[in-house]
């Protein structure tokens, strides 16, 4: 490779893997093989005044599988992944029958193995549905506090 070419390409791919897969501290990049994850359970709620209104499908790796069964703790490694999408009725249906619509935010919580504050070790993620941009993601420790006594996770396993 040349050096001019080095000179361009070296830090293009940095700054592509810098984009996707590094982020500032403690925030987790995005989960790319959370499509292989597990279910663990799902929701929907079209109330605009409920954390993450829409349908919400909650998936998990093997280790996050096992603190959900258990309702914690979670071992270090442990990653679950809220993907949000918008919540469609339809109009071929009743009122109640709601379809998935557009993918709208996926949200990762990553535990890991030394705890830092309050937080129980947990960190915490966001990335817009579609573009995958990185999104803020301050609220979320402080809204997982209240769930402490399954380990900082809502989510309950659907036997």
């Amino acid at each position: 490779m040349t050096r001019a070419l080095a000179a361009v390409v070296i830090p293009a791919v940095l700054v592509l893997v810098a984009g996707c897969r590094l982020v500032g501290p403690g925030q987790p990049g995005f989960p790319w093989d959370y499509r292989g994850f597990a279910l663990v359970t799902t929701r929907t709620d079209l109330d605009p005044t409920v954390p993450h209104p829409g349908v919400l499908v909650v998936l998990a790796n093997d280790e996050g599988v096992e603190g959900v069964r258990r309702a914690g703790p979670h071992d270090p490694g442990s990653v679950l992944v809220a993907v949000g999408y918008e919540g469609v009725r339809r109009a071929d249906a009743d009122d109640t029958a709601v379809t998935i619509g557009e993918r709208r935010t996926v949200w990762t919580m990553r535990r890991v193995a030394a705890p830092r504050g309050d937080d129980s070790g947990w960190r915490f993620g966001a990335h817009a549905g579609e573009t995958l941009k990185r999104l803020p993601a301050d609220g979320c420790a402080g809204c997982h506090a209240r769930a402490v006594e399954t380990d900082h996770v809502f989510s309950r396993w659907a036997e």
